[in-house]
């Protein structure tokens, strides 16, 4: 486990640059061109940040986030952190009238957006950063978006600065304490108009920290998939800051086959499947593990599609038959770690079923 100066996402990707220099740290599936190291990931977060400054940005300002999980998405993230700024994360999938009050309630100053939500995002005073290439969007050039051609407007790239002592200097004086907001989250607004939340980087580092043991020893160099939106907090801090800590390559993929991704990825975290299983199921599961039984069909069948749907092909066909494979084991042979085994094995054991 890395050694942090500090409980803040600065901190955890400094570390990380220095402590993992030859591996990547983020991708998109099946885009290598996209891969970045951790060093230049650390080096472009510090650009943006220092173009943010320029324009005025500063600590306790808000920064909005709107658009899928990218490569860009997370450096977005970290360059705001990177000057004590807070990160306003917002779901792809709100409405125009959803994306507009959150910009106006946080007061946000900048968005960061891709071309597929641009038009959710104009018509405030709130400026654009393009998220497919990182380029800031003047107001100027805003005149000609006609709701589809973002993607073609003229900008001003903002990893353009050069990374000298003084601009460290300089980063330095704005530098995020662990209990320094690092971001507003807006719930789903499933009872509701969305509500803010304000996470502190210690809220959100802590739990990644605390959380990269538990279930899965998690190796420098795996790859990880990243298929929920990253503007959930917990996609972020478990699919994002615990993989960054862990030295873990993350790719990211908006287009999800159960099969042929998780093939390329090689290594898949599932982050929810510990909950298809249900207590009646893993009473089961633990009986037939005790007697060396294979599962009845009938439930075999049952606990198969809650969960084997997310295993490489040749792995299904354990999770179907005898539970002596709960337990990872022979899973791991296969070049597969999944939570749903490691999460059903303790809850076994929790239960003493």
């Amino acid at each position: 486990m890395l050694k942090l100066k500090d409980l803040t996402l600065t901190s955890v990707i400094e570390a990380s640059a220095s402590a993992f220099p030859h591996l990547n740290a983020v991708s998109t599936w099946r885009e290598p061109e996209s891969a970045m190291k951790f060093p230049v990931f650390l080096l472009r977060s510090r650009q943006i940040a220092l173009f943010l400054l320029k324009k005025g940005v500063s600590k306790g300002d808000k920064v909005a986030i709107l658009g899928e999980s990218c490569p860009n998405w997370g450096l977005s993230y970290l360059a705001i952190n990177r000057i004590g700024a807070i990160a306003v994360p917002i779901l792809p999938n709100f409405s125009r009238d959803e994306v507009q009050s959150i910009l106006k309630h946080s007061e946000a100053k900048f968005v960061v957006v891709n071309s597929k939500n641009a038009s959710k995002a104009t018509g405030l005073d709130v400026e654009l950063i393009r998220m497919d290439d990182m380029h800031h969007i003047p107001d100027k050039a805003l005149k000609k978006f006609d709701g589809n051609n973002f993607k073609d407007l003229e900008g001003t790239d903002t990893a353009a600065f050069e990374v000298d002592n003084a601009a460290l200097a300089l980063l330095e004086e704005f530098r995020p304490h662990e209990e320094d907001l690092a971001s507003i989250i807006y719930t789903s607004g499933t009872t509701g108009t969305p509500k803010a939340v304000m996470l502190t980087n210690r809220n959100i580092v802590y739990n990644a920290y605390e959380c990269s043991t538990p279930f899965i020893k998690i190796h420098a160099g795996w790859k990880a998939l990243s298929i929920l939106p990253r503007s959930h907090v917990y996609e972020f801090t478990i699919g994002f800051v615990l993989l960054i800590l862990n030295g873990v390559q993350r790719e990211t993929s908006s287009v999800f086959s159960p099969s042929s991704t998780i093939n390329q990825a090689g290594v898949f975290f599932v982050q929810r499947g510990c909950r298809f299983v249900q207590d009646q199921q893993l009473r089961l599961v633990h009986h037939c593990h005790r007697q060396r039984q294979p599962l009845p069909d009938a439930q075999r069948q049952a606990v198969g599609q809650l969960v084997a749907h997310r295993f490489q092909p040749e792995a299904r066909q354990h999770l179907c038959h005898p539970l002596r494979y709960v337990g990872g084991r022979h899973i791991e042979q296969l070049g597969v770690q999944h939570q749903v085994l490691h999460h059903a094995q303790l809850a076994i054991q929790r239960k003493a079923l």
